[in-house]
């Protein structure tokens, strides 16, 4: 699965393990993930002093294709928004607490939801 991430002031698009679905959590496939510079070249300046690679993102939209044991108000399908690093990142797939991810309503645009955080 694709990760963007910052290491050493640098951004890569890396291969990195599919998420598993926890307990209380939800997997989405990202369709949208907000872009906020302010907050990028903050983890972007922050890499340059870890040797760790850091995952980029915060708030997303996307479809729910695996809820855990434990989240009974989201379905596989549904579309939804989601916030909080560092569960939420430029990822083609994250593993979400349900707390952290609202149903979009069908009127909403997924593009628009992305930046349920802004």
């Amino acid at each position: 699965m694709k990760v963007v991430t910052s290491r050493k002031g640098r951004i890569y698009t890396e291969q990195m393990p599919e998420p598993a679905c926890d307990t209380n959590f939800v997997i989405v496939e990202n369709v949208y993930s907000a872009i906020s510079p302010g907050t990028e070249m903050l983890i972007i300046d922050r890499s340059k002093h870890v040797e760790q690679a850091l995952a980029l993102g915060y708030s997303s939209a996307g479809i729910v294709r695996e809820v855990g044991e434990g989240v009974d108000k989201l379905a596989v399908g549904q579309r939804v928004a989601c916030y909080g690093a560092p569960f939420v990142r430029h990822a083609e797939r994250i593993a979400v607490p349900k707390h952290l991810v609202a149903p979009l309503p069908d009127h909403v645009d997924m593009g628009e939801a992305a930046f349920v955080a802004h």
